[in-house]
């Protein structure tokens, strides 16, 4: 065999052990935070709340508004309440639940399945980007494995919810446009059809932006009518599968994203610009707050050993940061975080750390550079080595340890109270005596889907749906395989599973 093919089949065992050890990290994260061991379920018990319970596990109330919704792309089933359906309006995730329940006839093994594979895919995507960028492959293992230890995962992967996969779909999106070259994206259906799959996915508004911004003024087009063309590809999809909506439930969509998300601090602005004079300190004060409040949000989603280090190697390395697109993109999505913050975070009634899931995909695209580039220090070395133990005891800290004190940190109440209360929780563990409305799992129903049932007067509806959804998922794998971070196969695969998810009706 030629040397050189056995160079490059090592190099590809080697890449594919390095995301296998990714792998089994989320795998023992999953394994040990699912149910009733969920951050996002045993949260509620921190604050004297109850949590709810589908098919025997324990879980967030919020992901009883989610279950519908996969229902109806499961079988044009329609839920009893639409205005408490928001989700419909995010359809990527419930799409993709539905298409694996098809197989295994169960809605918390479909959901649990997207969230794990949805952040596998991530690793190889991520993995396959570093290298295209000649990153090397020991620390940006690290570096991932560091991220992969963060909140947001260890927090949300084990409930029926999108947040693990909707926010994968960003991050995914996002990795895609810096790593297509300039002449992919100037071609303005194709970045269109990009920015149309995160507007249609949850949480879309920073990497919407980021991605908009960054097609609109870095890339740029060539002829004027291409800009019309993105503007039209990237936002005639939403606009479709709104007007979609309201056919379907005859104008019963939920508006509880506008009602509470949206209208709140629309109508605090639209104030001071009636009444500049009176309301001529608002810009400052909502300023002030957003500072605070953002700052907080990167805190609780970040551990801060691991942002202190990224600044710290950042500052060693200000003088060599290149000027590529990954640092374009980091740049856009920090400062629409920090634009996000200062306009919204005075009167967003929650103040969710998921607000800065935008900011943690920045950080993820420095550390893993500056690990890379200061991997051959030891004294840098062994810094990105231990803050790696740090973050992994942390995000098993309630397994370990048996106490929800670290796994607080991330909530939003964390966020609205003072942070030395942070110091109380330390003496809580896993008991009805320190948690008085802690549930436990009980006996889980495994297979609770039969054969799907769709009404004749429901099926052209139905088909328009899965039809629509079908076309931006396959498209997101189409790209990344585009961008040459995934097989040429990946989408006629994503296609192929789709089309036999039919066996739903045998």
């Amino acid at each position: 065999m030629p040397r050189s093919a056995v160079a490059a089949y090592t190099r590809a065992v080697r890449k594919w052990l390095a995301i296998a050890a990714l792998w089994l990290w989320i795998a023992i994260l999953f394994a040990t935070h699912f149910g009733a061991r969920s951050p996002y379920s045993y949260g509620w018990a921190i604050f004297g709340g109850q949590s709810a319970r589908l098919l025997g596990a324990v879980i967030n109330p919020d992901a009883r508004v989610v279950q519908p919704v996969t229902m109806y792309f499961y079988e044009a089933r329609t839920p009893e309440n639409w205005g408490n359906s928001p989700n419909f309006r995010l359809p990527l995730h419930s799409f993709l639940v539905a298409t694996i329940a098809a197989f295994t006839r169960s809605t918390l093994a479909s959901n649990f399945i997207v969230n794990v594979g949805a952040l596998m895919l991530l690793c190889v995507v991520a993995v396959n980007a570093a290298l295209r960028r000649g990153l090397r492959l020991l620390p940006t293992t690290i570096a991932l494995a560091t991220m992969a230890a963060l909140p947001f995962v260890a927090t949300y992967m084990g409930q029926p919810m999108h947040y693990v996969a909707g926010t994968a779909i960003n991050f995914l999106a996002v990795i895609a446009a810096s790593a297509l070259d300039d002449d992919d994206l100037r071609k303005p259906l194709l970045s269109g059809v990009l920015l149309a799959i995160v507007t249609l996915n949850y949480d879309a508004y920073i990497f919407a932006a980021a991605l908009a911004v960054y097609v609109l003024v870095v890339v740029r087009f060539r002829r004027v009518r291409d800009y019309a063309l993105f503007v039209v590809a990237g936002a005639v999809p939403v606009v479709l599968w709104v007007q979609f909506l309201r056919i379907l439930t005859n104008d019963r969509v939920s508006r509880m994203i506008e009602r509470t998300f949206i209208n709140p601090f629309k109508v605090q602005w639209i104030d001071f610009v009636k009444h500049p004079i009176l309301y001529a300190l608002r810009p400052f004060l909502a300023g002030h707050v957003g500072v605070h409040v953002g700052t907080h949000l990167l805190l609780a989603m970040v551990y801060w050993p691991v942002l202190f280090l990224c600044l710290a190697g950042v500052w060693h390395l200000r003088s060599e940061v290149p000027r590529s697109r990954p640092t374009t993109i980091v740049a856009l999505l920090l400062l629409f975080y920090a634009l996000h913050q200062l306009v919204t975070a005075a009167f967003d009634w929650e103040n969710n750390p998921r607000r800065a899931l935008a900011a943690v995909l920045a950080v993820a695209y420095v550390y893993c550079w500056i690990a890379d580039r200061l991997w051959s220090q030891k004294a840098w070395r062994l810094a990105f080595i231990a803050v790696l133990a740090i973050s992994c005891a942390l995000a098993m800290a309630d397994t370990l340890l048996h106490t929800p004190s670290v796994q607080y940190l991330s909530t939003g109440q964390a966020i609205q109270t003072d942070p030395k209360v942070a110091i109380t929780f330390s003496y809580m563990r896993f008991d009805n005596g320190t948690m008085p409305t802690l549930m436990a799992d009980e006996p889980r129903l495994w297979h609770d889907l039969g054969r799907a049932q769709l009404a004749r007067e429901s099926a052209l509806k139905f088909l328009f749906a899965q039809l629509f959804n079908a076309f931006f998922v396959c498209a997101l794998f189409w790209l990344l395989a585009r961008a040459r971070l995934l097989p040429r196969s990946a989408p006629w695969i994503a296609a192929a599973v789709w089309a036999v998810s039919a066996v739903r009706f045998v």
